[in-house]
Protein backbone atom coordinates (compact mmCIF):
# COMPACT_ATOMS: atom_id res chain seq x y z
CA UNK A 1 0.00 0.00 0.00
CA UNK A 2 1.42 3.16 -0.78
CA UNK A 3 1.70 5.94 0.97
CA UNK A 4 3.03 9.66 -0.02
CA UNK A 5 1.19 12.42 1.98
CA UNK A 6 3.60 14.97 3.83
CA UNK A 7 0.26 16.67 5.78
CA UNK A 8 0.62 17.04 9.01
CA UNK A 9 -2.46 17.00 11.04
CA UNK A 10 -2.90 18.24 14.29
CA UNK A 11 -5.66 16.93 17.09
CA UNK A 12 -8.37 19.22 16.14
CA UNK A 13 -7.58 18.76 12.38
CA UNK A 14 -7.36 15.48 12.70
CA UNK A 15 -10.80 15.36 14.60
CA UNK A 16 -12.70 17.24 12.35
CA UNK A 17 -11.41 15.01 9.49
CA UNK A 18 -13.11 12.05 10.78
CA UNK A 19 -15.99 14.38 11.87
CA UNK A 20 -16.43 14.56 8.22
CA UNK A 21 -15.63 10.81 7.83
CA UNK A 22 -12.85 11.22 6.22
CA UNK A 23 -9.63 8.52 6.36
CA UNK A 24 -6.64 9.86 8.71
CA UNK A 25 -2.88 7.39 9.04
CA UNK A 26 -1.45 7.48 12.58
CA UNK A 27 1.93 7.10 13.07
CA UNK A 28 2.92 4.90 15.47
CA UNK A 29 4.85 4.94 19.09
CA UNK A 30 7.56 2.51 20.21
CA UNK A 31 6.16 -0.81 20.06
CA UNK A 32 3.88 -0.33 16.87
CA UNK A 33 5.97 -0.97 14.37
CA UNK A 34 3.27 -0.10 11.51
CA UNK A 35 1.36 3.15 10.79
CA UNK A 36 -2.77 2.71 10.52
CA UNK A 37 -5.26 4.05 8.25
CA UNK A 38 -8.27 4.91 10.59
CA UNK A 39 -11.66 6.39 9.96
CA UNK A 40 -14.76 6.77 12.81
CA UNK A 41 -16.52 3.17 12.65
CA UNK A 42 -19.48 5.50 12.00
CA UNK A 43 -18.62 6.95 8.68
CA UNK A 44 -16.98 3.34 7.71
CA UNK A 45 -17.92 3.12 3.82
CA UNK A 46 -17.18 0.95 0.68
CA UNK A 47 -14.04 2.78 -0.34
CA UNK A 48 -12.25 2.47 3.12
CA UNK A 49 -13.27 -1.49 3.34
CA UNK A 50 -12.15 -2.14 -0.18
CA UNK A 51 -8.74 -0.42 0.45
CA UNK A 52 -8.03 -3.20 3.13
CA UNK A 53 -9.98 -6.02 1.42
CA UNK A 54 -7.58 -5.49 -1.97
CA UNK A 55 -4.60 -5.25 0.19
CA UNK A 56 -3.10 -8.31 0.66
CA UNK A 57 -0.14 -7.33 3.65
CA UNK A 58 -2.98 -5.88 5.41
CA UNK A 59 -5.76 -6.71 7.90
CA UNK A 60 -8.66 -4.92 9.19
CA UNK A 61 -9.81 -3.91 12.79
CA UNK A 62 -11.99 -2.24 14.91
CA UNK A 63 -10.76 -0.17 17.99
CA UNK A 64 -13.35 0.28 20.67
CA UNK A 65 -13.95 1.35 23.74
CA UNK A 66 -14.21 -1.31 26.58
CA UNK A 67 -17.40 0.01 27.87
CA UNK A 68 -18.94 -0.72 24.31
CA UNK A 69 -17.55 -4.16 24.58
CA UNK A 70 -19.00 -4.87 27.72
CA UNK A 71 -22.67 -3.39 26.60
CA UNK A 72 -22.69 -6.04 23.76
CA UNK A 73 -20.82 -8.88 25.96
CA UNK A 74 -18.16 -9.38 24.18
CA UNK A 75 -15.30 -11.58 24.93
CA UNK A 76 -11.71 -10.90 24.33
CA UNK A 77 -8.43 -12.78 25.36
CA UNK A 78 -4.90 -10.85 25.82
CA UNK A 79 -2.80 -10.14 22.42
CA UNK A 80 0.45 -12.38 22.08
CA UNK A 81 3.38 -9.57 23.14
CA UNK A 82 4.98 -10.69 20.45
CA UNK A 83 3.00 -8.88 17.56
CA UNK A 84 0.04 -6.52 19.85
CA UNK A 85 1.65 -3.90 22.38
CA UNK A 86 1.11 -4.93 26.22
CA UNK A 87 -2.09 -5.51 27.48
CA UNK A 88 -3.83 -5.24 23.92
CA UNK A 89 -7.39 -7.12 23.89
CA UNK A 90 -8.48 -8.78 21.12
CA UNK A 91 -11.60 -10.18 20.75
CA UNK A 92 -12.79 -13.15 18.90
CA UNK A 93 -14.30 -12.56 14.73
CA UNK A 94 -17.23 -10.99 14.81
CA UNK A 95 -20.44 -10.25 12.51
CA UNK A 96 -24.07 -8.34 13.32
CA UNK A 97 -27.04 -10.01 11.53
CA UNK A 98 -30.72 -8.68 11.77
CA UNK A 99 -33.26 -11.83 12.21
CA UNK A 100 -35.04 -11.76 8.71
CA UNK A 101 -32.43 -9.77 7.48
CA UNK A 102 -32.30 -11.32 3.55
CA UNK A 103 -29.58 -8.86 2.28
CA UNK A 104 -26.18 -9.57 0.55
CA UNK A 105 -23.39 -11.41 2.00
CA UNK A 106 -20.72 -10.38 0.19
CA UNK A 107 -17.68 -9.25 2.22
CA UNK A 108 -17.45 -5.67 2.01
CA UNK A 109 -21.45 -5.20 3.02
CA UNK A 110 -21.15 -7.68 5.69
CA UNK A 111 -18.43 -5.66 7.19
CA UNK A 112 -19.70 -2.40 6.94
CA UNK A 113 -23.31 -3.49 8.41
CA UNK A 114 -21.02 -5.11 11.63
CA UNK A 115 -19.01 -1.90 11.91
CA UNK A 116 -22.20 0.32 11.86
CA UNK A 117 -23.30 -2.28 14.35
CA UNK A 118 -20.90 -1.95 16.68
CA UNK A 119 -21.20 1.24 17.74
CA UNK A 120 -24.72 1.93 16.61
CA UNK A 121 -26.56 2.26 20.27
CA UNK A 122 -29.43 0.65 19.82
CA UNK A 123 -27.95 -3.01 18.52
CA UNK A 124 -27.94 -5.32 21.25
CA UNK A 125 -25.86 -8.53 22.51
CA UNK A 126 -28.10 -10.62 20.52
CA UNK A 127 -26.98 -8.80 17.10
CA UNK A 128 -23.68 -9.65 17.43
CA UNK A 129 -23.00 -13.07 16.11
CA UNK A 130 -19.51 -15.39 16.37
CA UNK A 131 -17.44 -15.64 14.78
CA UNK A 132 -17.29 -13.34 12.02
CA UNK A 133 -15.48 -11.07 9.46
CA UNK A 134 -14.31 -8.25 12.04
CA UNK A 135 -11.53 -8.16 14.48
CA UNK A 136 -12.23 -6.11 17.37
CA UNK A 137 -9.24 -4.46 19.61
CA UNK A 138 -10.66 -2.93 22.83
CA UNK A 139 -8.74 0.19 23.99
CA UNK A 140 -7.44 0.21 27.31
CA UNK A 141 -9.73 2.60 29.49
CA UNK A 142 -7.78 5.67 29.91
CA UNK A 143 -7.03 5.60 25.98
CA UNK A 144 -3.37 7.02 25.19
CA UNK A 145 -3.06 8.21 28.69
CA UNK A 146 -2.85 4.39 29.84
CA UNK A 147 -0.65 3.20 26.57
CA UNK A 148 0.50 4.56 23.90
CA UNK A 149 -1.27 2.06 21.06
CA UNK A 150 -2.90 2.55 17.59
CA UNK A 151 -6.30 1.03 19.52
CA UNK A 152 -6.34 3.73 22.26
CA UNK A 153 -5.22 6.60 20.09
CA UNK A 154 -7.99 6.17 17.57
CA UNK A 155 -11.18 5.48 20.22
CA UNK A 156 -9.15 8.97 22.00
CA UNK A 157 -9.59 10.50 18.66
CA UNK A 158 -12.89 9.38 18.15
CA UNK A 159 -13.86 10.77 21.49
CA UNK A 160 -12.15 14.33 20.86
CA UNK A 161 -14.43 14.39 18.16
CA UNK A 162 -17.38 13.89 19.38
CA UNK A 163 -18.17 10.22 17.65
CA UNK A 164 -19.12 7.23 18.63
CA UNK A 165 -15.86 5.44 20.37
CA UNK A 166 -15.10 3.14 17.68
CA UNK A 167 -12.68 3.11 15.03
CA UNK A 168 -12.00 1.38 11.87
CA UNK A 169 -8.08 0.26 12.00
CA UNK A 170 -5.84 -0.70 7.98
CA UNK A 171 -2.49 -1.31 8.76
CA UNK A 172 -0.08 -0.20 6.37
CA UNK A 173 3.26 -2.03 6.77
CA UNK A 174 6.42 -0.05 6.77
CA UNK A 175 8.17 -3.36 5.46
CA UNK A 176 6.36 -5.08 3.00
CA UNK A 177 6.89 -6.89 -0.79
CA UNK A 178 7.49 -4.04 -3.32
CA UNK A 179 6.08 -5.73 -6.06
CA UNK A 180 2.89 -6.09 -4.95
CA UNK A 181 3.07 -2.39 -4.41
CA UNK A 182 0.65 0.48 -6.30
CA UNK A 183 -0.84 3.47 -6.22
CA UNK A 184 -3.63 3.61 -3.57
CA UNK A 185 -4.04 7.49 -3.03
CA UNK A 186 -3.86 10.21 -6.19
CA UNK A 187 -2.01 13.42 -5.08
CA UNK A 188 -5.69 14.83 -3.84
CA UNK A 189 -6.59 12.27 -1.60
CA UNK A 190 -3.74 11.50 0.32
CA UNK A 191 -4.94 11.35 4.04
CA UNK A 192 -3.56 13.87 6.93
CA UNK A 193 -1.02 12.49 9.40
CA UNK A 194 -0.78 12.48 13.11
CA UNK A 195 1.19 10.86 15.45
CA UNK A 196 0.24 8.67 18.55
CA UNK A 197 2.27 10.79 20.84
CA UNK A 198 0.88 14.39 19.60
CA UNK A 199 -3.23 12.40 20.44
CA UNK A 200 -1.27 11.31 23.88
CA UNK A 201 -0.32 14.98 24.51
CA UNK A 202 -3.61 16.66 23.86
CA UNK A 203 -5.10 14.32 26.19
CA UNK A 204 -2.44 15.52 29.11
CA UNK A 205 -3.34 18.69 28.22
CA UNK A 206 -6.74 18.81 27.62
CA UNK A 207 -10.05 18.16 29.52
CA UNK A 208 -12.60 19.40 26.75
CA UNK A 209 -12.39 19.40 23.10
CA UNK A 210 -14.40 21.60 20.85
CA UNK A 211 -16.79 20.29 18.66
CA UNK A 212 -18.73 22.38 16.62
CA UNK A 213 -20.45 26.00 16.73
CA UNK A 214 -24.35 27.17 15.22
CA UNK A 215 -26.43 30.38 15.87
CA UNK A 216 -28.92 30.69 18.27
CA UNK A 217 -31.45 33.11 17.90
CA UNK A 218 -32.85 33.50 21.33
CA UNK A 219 -35.42 36.43 22.89
CA UNK A 220 -32.66 38.71 23.97
CA UNK A 221 -30.09 38.35 20.95
CA UNK A 222 -28.46 36.12 17.99
CA UNK A 223 -25.58 34.10 20.00
CA UNK A 224 -23.10 31.88 18.69
CA UNK A 225 -23.46 28.70 20.61
CA UNK A 226 -19.68 26.95 21.03
CA UNK A 227 -20.46 22.75 22.14
CA UNK A 228 -17.31 21.74 24.40
CA UNK A 229 -17.07 17.85 25.36
CA UNK A 230 -15.54 16.67 28.35
CA UNK A 231 -13.18 14.12 26.54
CA UNK A 232 -13.47 11.29 29.52
CA UNK A 233 -16.86 11.42 30.28
CA UNK A 234 -18.58 12.88 27.17
CA UNK A 235 -20.78 15.53 29.14
CA UNK A 236 -21.36 18.68 27.19
CA UNK A 237 -20.61 22.12 27.85
CA UNK A 238 -21.79 24.56 25.79
CA UNK A 239 -20.35 28.56 25.40
CA UNK A 240 -23.63 31.75 24.52
CA UNK A 241 -21.25 33.82 23.19
CA UNK A 242 -22.03 37.23 21.69
CA UNK A 243 -19.10 39.99 20.38
CA UNK A 244 -16.33 39.69 19.94
CA UNK A 245 -13.95 38.48 22.66
CA UNK A 246 -10.85 40.05 21.36
CA UNK A 247 -11.74 43.13 21.19
CA UNK A 248 -10.26 45.66 22.86
CA UNK A 249 -12.94 47.22 24.33
CA UNK A 250 -14.17 46.36 27.92
CA UNK A 251 -13.57 43.85 30.01
CA UNK A 252 -15.92 41.52 28.70
CA UNK A 253 -18.62 39.68 30.82
CA UNK A 254 -18.81 36.01 31.71
CA UNK A 255 -21.31 33.81 33.85
CA UNK A 256 -20.57 30.30 34.33
CA UNK A 257 -24.32 28.77 34.88
CA UNK A 258 -24.72 25.14 36.61
CA UNK A 259 -27.13 23.30 34.67
CA UNK A 260 -30.22 23.31 36.59
CA UNK A 261 -33.30 21.34 34.74
CA UNK A 262 -35.90 21.58 37.44
CA UNK A 263 -34.89 25.60 37.26
CA UNK A 264 -34.09 26.38 33.82
CA UNK A 265 -36.39 24.50 32.04
CA UNK A 266 -39.07 23.88 34.52
CA UNK A 267 -39.12 27.04 36.90
CA UNK A 268 -39.07 25.47 39.73
CA UNK A 269 -39.29 28.64 42.99
CA UNK A 270 -36.72 26.09 45.00
CA UNK A 271 -33.54 28.21 43.47
CA UNK A 272 -33.27 31.17 41.64
CA UNK A 273 -31.41 29.32 38.65
CA UNK A 274 -33.64 30.40 36.05
CA UNK A 275 -33.89 34.07 36.78
CA UNK A 276 -29.96 34.26 36.85
CA UNK A 277 -29.41 32.62 33.91
CA UNK A 278 -32.05 34.76 32.27
CA UNK A 279 -30.39 37.74 33.77
CA UNK A 280 -26.84 37.19 32.88
CA UNK A 281 -28.38 36.46 29.32
CA UNK A 282 -30.01 39.97 29.31
CA UNK A 283 -27.03 41.50 30.80
CA UNK A 284 -24.65 40.38 28.29
CA UNK A 285 -27.27 41.11 25.15
CA UNK A 286 -27.49 44.69 26.78
CA UNK A 287 -23.69 45.38 26.42
CA UNK A 288 -23.51 42.98 23.00
CA UNK A 289 -20.51 41.51 24.02
CA UNK A 290 -20.28 38.52 26.43
CA UNK A 291 -19.45 34.77 27.29
CA UNK A 292 -22.37 32.56 29.17
CA UNK A 293 -20.62 28.99 30.15
CA UNK A 294 -23.37 26.44 31.04
CA UNK A 295 -22.25 23.75 32.79
CA UNK A 296 -23.30 19.72 32.87
CA UNK A 297 -23.08 20.15 36.75
CA UNK A 298 -26.84 19.66 37.75
CA UNK A 299 -27.49 19.37 41.69
CA UNK A 300 -24.03 21.30 42.16
CA UNK A 301 -22.54 18.36 40.68
CA UNK A 302 -24.38 15.54 41.98
CA UNK A 303 -26.71 14.65 39.45
CA UNK A 304 -30.31 15.25 38.91
CA UNK A 305 -31.56 12.03 40.81
CA UNK A 306 -29.73 12.60 43.79
CA UNK A 307 -30.89 16.08 43.88
CA UNK A 308 -34.48 14.95 44.26
CA UNK A 309 -33.34 12.50 46.65
CA UNK A 310 -32.15 15.79 48.58
CA UNK A 311 -35.95 17.67 47.88
CA UNK A 312 -37.03 14.69 49.83
CA UNK A 313 -35.13 15.20 52.53
CA UNK A 314 -35.34 18.87 52.65
CA UNK A 315 -39.01 18.59 52.66
CA UNK A 316 -38.34 17.18 55.99
CA UNK A 317 -36.51 19.72 57.47
CA UNK A 318 -32.66 19.49 56.48
CA UNK A 319 -31.45 22.50 54.60
CA UNK A 320 -29.54 21.89 51.09
CA UNK A 321 -26.49 21.29 52.68
CA UNK A 322 -27.43 18.91 55.19
CA UNK A 323 -29.28 16.73 52.87
CA UNK A 324 -26.36 16.67 50.51
CA UNK A 325 -24.31 15.18 53.09
CA UNK A 326 -26.82 12.91 54.31
CA UNK A 327 -27.40 11.17 51.73
CA UNK A 328 -23.24 10.84 51.73
CA UNK A 329 -22.37 13.44 48.48
CA UNK A 330 -20.24 16.57 48.94
CA UNK A 331 -22.09 20.02 49.84
CA UNK A 332 -20.79 21.17 46.73
CA UNK A 333 -19.37 18.92 44.22
CA UNK A 334 -18.37 21.18 41.58
CA UNK A 335 -15.12 21.98 40.00
CA UNK A 336 -14.71 24.77 37.64
CA UNK A 337 -11.19 23.61 35.67
CA UNK A 338 -13.27 22.80 32.72
CA UNK A 339 -14.90 25.82 32.66
CA UNK A 340 -11.47 27.65 33.06
CA UNK A 341 -9.76 26.25 29.94
CA UNK A 342 -12.77 27.27 27.88
CA UNK A 343 -12.13 30.74 28.91
CA UNK A 344 -8.42 30.51 28.18
CA UNK A 345 -8.86 28.66 24.99
CA UNK A 346 -11.15 31.62 23.85
CA UNK A 347 -8.33 33.96 25.48
CA UNK A 348 -9.98 35.43 28.01
CA UNK A 349 -7.54 36.22 30.88
CA UNK A 350 -9.59 39.18 32.06
CA UNK A 351 -13.49 39.00 32.90
CA UNK A 352 -15.91 40.82 34.68
CA UNK A 353 -17.83 37.32 36.46
CA UNK A 354 -21.31 37.81 36.94
CA UNK A 355 -21.46 35.63 40.11
CA UNK A 356 -22.14 35.59 43.95
CA UNK A 357 -19.75 32.39 44.80
CA UNK A 358 -16.48 33.15 46.13
CA UNK A 359 -15.45 29.86 45.04
CA UNK A 360 -15.75 30.64 41.31
CA UNK A 361 -13.81 33.92 41.57
CA UNK A 362 -10.76 32.13 43.44
CA UNK A 363 -10.94 29.08 40.91
CA UNK A 364 -11.17 31.79 37.77
CA UNK A 365 -7.67 33.81 39.67
CA UNK A 366 -5.87 30.49 40.99
CA UNK A 367 -5.84 30.23 37.12
CA UNK A 368 -4.50 33.31 36.33
CA UNK A 369 -7.59 35.08 35.37
CA UNK A 370 -8.11 38.17 36.66
CA UNK A 371 -11.37 38.71 37.61
CA UNK A 372 -13.68 41.81 38.79
CA UNK A 373 -17.30 40.59 40.60
CA UNK A 374 -20.19 41.75 39.18
CA UNK A 375 -23.59 41.02 41.68
CA UNK A 376 -26.24 38.84 40.19
CA UNK A 377 -28.65 38.49 42.93
CA UNK A 378 -32.14 38.18 42.54
CA UNK A 379 -34.62 38.87 44.88
CA UNK A 380 -36.21 36.14 47.21
CA UNK A 381 -39.23 34.53 46.78
CA UNK A 382 -41.24 32.77 50.12
CA UNK A 383 -39.94 29.25 48.24
CA UNK A 384 -36.57 30.13 47.94
CA UNK A 385 -35.82 32.47 50.89
CA UNK A 386 -34.37 29.54 53.05
CA UNK A 387 -32.23 27.83 50.18
CA UNK A 388 -30.43 31.43 49.31
CA UNK A 389 -30.14 32.31 53.05
CA UNK A 390 -28.33 28.82 53.39
CA UNK A 391 -25.92 29.88 51.03
CA UNK A 392 -25.23 33.09 52.11
CA UNK A 393 -24.47 31.98 55.11
CA UNK A 394 -22.57 28.66 55.29
CA UNK A 395 -21.14 28.93 51.35
CA UNK A 396 -20.31 32.50 51.91
CA UNK A 397 -22.42 33.42 48.90
CA UNK A 398 -22.09 37.25 48.80
CA UNK A 399 -25.62 38.20 49.12
CA UNK A 400 -26.78 41.98 50.35
CA UNK A 401 -30.54 40.84 52.84
CA UNK A 402 -32.71 38.41 52.00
Amino acid sequence: MKYTSERRLSVPEAAQELRMGHMILIQGSLFEIDDVLCQAAQHSNREFIHLAAKSMDTYLSVALAGERMEALHLSFIHGDHATSPPDTALTVRIKAYTRGDLSTSLYIDECIRTIHALVDPRTQPEDIEQPGKIMIERALAGGTLKQAGYSEAAVDLMRIAGLEPGAVLCRVPQQKDTTREQDTFNEEEQPGIISVDAIARYRREHRLSFISQVQLPTHEALFQMHHYQEIDTSLPYLALVLGDMQSSQQVPLVRIHSACMTGDIFGSQRCDCQAQLHAALHTIATEERGVLLYLPQEGRGIGLSAKLQAYVLQEQGYDTIEANERLGYAADARTFESAIEILLEMGLRNVRLMTNNPQKIQALEESGITVERIALEIPSTKNNAFYLQTKHERFGHLYGPI
